[in-house]
């Protein structure tokens, strides 16, 4: 591991699956209370102590970062003796009382039917003062703009400790962002396999430029399309791009309404959103949702009394495949794609590699039996590099920050220079982008998350860019031209192309080109 970036190890992980704490001293309990062994007692005089209830404790308060809301976290033990949490608002301790003590019996805490115990309860629970104090994180990913805490599915965070996940982050899609195998695992089998893959190395760097967009504050919301023919690979590289956050069911679909597109976005913030199948989505909702998406803002909408509700909003890495491309889809709704768009949803030809979408079978058969490698080993290892890359990226954030502009300018002028057309408006954006996608890939292999060697993120990403390229080329009015003409060449002249499998061929003095199994060559006297 180069220590000039990484300086530490990867730490351990929480996986979501410690067992439960050990009851914790009773922090702040009122006094005349005593948290005993079989529950709550109170002591009216010296040495008379009467029962109250089962075991139950506040172990924290809390409020939002505009410091209201405040409330409390309730634990208490059921009948099995498993602790559970509750938070509770202090205003429905004031005005609902009674509603409060269901939902901790809901939870497994089993009230005492005596009269007057139930406020007795309440009463507990309302003084409690316990020291520590938390802030409501209502959305997954950076918990402030200080980049110190990060918030993960479960409940989990990573840095600053002091935060309490509520809303989105609760989620049942942010609840899949879990860990399944070791680090190890992953790295050896899914991650190693992307080595001398152009796409899989950018779809898996991409997932990691997530938490790099907040953390560098950076404007560059979006992402890649991966379009390609069915069976090319495209859904085995969303998978394995997942495994970085978590399951297989992170892998999402385009066929949403806005709505579900806005609470997957939500939470997948600071990380990533994968969508699957574009031709799902309706065209003219495709339209809107891209900038959505990419800008990270959700529609405003108005609370019942008329007064606006503050929208939801995210910064996420994008990464989405399909048949077929953004252009066409629009173009089922009679709209062309606005350049705005081209560079939010960078479209990316998937199925043009070796072997579908891959270069590399590491060993295996065909295409198709590499990507049924690929998809068992994303099944049972997942989860555990995102938050070892946040976690490093808190540790390293002085020098990270030191050293990632000078990174973009190098990778902006390498990418200049072997571009055919040079980097002109929209395609600066773009190459940010995949600038973005190669630091993030280059740090998490500096993190030894990866396995890959140094220069591989940063390769891919302008190889992939460098096809984007191309395919813009041809698709402006004198590229299609010129690969119109290529083509009907090539049909009237294939028989005269020169065989390299075939050493016997006659060869002229001045052959028109050569041909392989896949390529055909051509010489400049030919293309004048």
């Amino acid at each position: 591991m180069d220590r000039d970036i990484a300086g530490v190890p990867v730490p351990a992980l929480l996986t979501g699956n410690e067992p439960a704490c050990p009851p914790l001293d009773p922090d702040g309990i009122p006094s005349g209370f005593l948290l005993m062994p079989d529950g709550i007692h109170h002591e009216a005089q010296p040495g008379e102590a009467q029962w109250i209830c089962p075991p139950l404790r506040v172990t924290a308060r809390f409020r939002n970062s505009a410091n209201v809301n405040w409330g409390r976290i309730v634990e208490v033990q059921d009948p099995l003796g498993n602790w559970k949490s509750l938070p509770v608002l202090d205003c429905e301790l004031g005005s609902n009382a009674s509603a409060v003590r269901s939902k901790l019996q809901n939870i497994g805490f089993e009230l005492p039917r005596e009269k007057g115990r139930g406020e007795m309860v309440s009463k507990l629970i309302a003084d409690w003062k316990p020291a520590r104090m938390l802030v409501t994180a209502e959305h997954l990913g950076w918990t402030d703009n200080a980049t110190t805490g990060f918030v993960l599915g479960g409940g989990v965070s990573v840095g600053s400790t002091d935060v309490l996940p509520m809303g989105h982050a609760l989620s049942p899609l942010a609840q899949e962002i879990r860990v399944r195998g070791s680090l190890d695992a992953w790295r050896s089998t899914v991650a190693c396999k992307c080595s001398g893959n152009d796409l899989l190395l950018v779809a898996v760097s991409s997932a990691f430029a997530g938490p790099l967009l907040e953390f560098l504050d950076l404007d560059l919301g979006g992402g890649l399309h991966l379009r390609g023919v069915s069976s090319c690979g495209k859904s085995t590289i969303l998978r394995v791009a997942a495994s970085v956050w978590g399951s297989p069911e992170l892998v999402g679909s385009w066929r949403a309404t806005a709505n579900g597109l806005e609470a997957a976005a939500a939470a997948s913030n600071s990380m990533q959103l994968v969508l699957d199948e574009l031709a799902g989505i309706d065209a003219k909702e495709l339209d809107k949702a891209i900038y959505m998406l990419a800008n990270g803002v959700a529609k405003t909408r108005m609370a019942p009394y008329g007064t606006p509700v503050a929208p939801t909003r995210w910064k996420l890495s994008i990464l989405s495949s399909g048949e077929i491309s953004v252009a066409d889809k629009l173009a089922e709704a009679r709209r062309s794609q606005m350049a705005g768009q081209t560079v939010r949803l960078v479209d990316i030809e998937a199925d043009a590699q070796a072997f579908g979408a891959f270069d590399t079978l590491h060993g295996a058969a065909n295409g198709a039996a590499f990507a049924d490698t690929l998809k068992v080993a994303a099944e049972q290892a997942y989860g555990s590099a995102g938050p070892a890359f946040v976690q490093l990226l808190i540790c390293n954030r002085r020098i990270i920050r030191s050293v990632a502009g000078k990174f973009f300018v190098e990778f902006e002028k390498q990418a200049t220079s072997q571009l055919a057309t040079g980097a002109h408006g929209q395609d600066k954006r773009v190459i940010k982008r995949f600038a973005l996608i190669a630091l993030a890939g280059l740090l998490a292999t500096k993190f030894n998350l990866t396995g890959w060697n140094t220069t591989a993120a940063r390769d891919a990403a302008l190889s992939v860019l460098n096809d984007w390229q191309d395919g813009q080329s041809s698709q402006n009015e004198g590229g299609k031209q010129t690969l119109e003409k290529t083509k009907v060449f090539l049909s009237a002249h294939a028989a005269q192309l020169i065989h390299l499998a075939d050493p016997t061929a006659p060869v002229p003095i001045n052959p028109i080109g050569w041909r392989d199994a896949t390529q055909v060559y051509l010489p400049q006297s030919t293309w004048h």
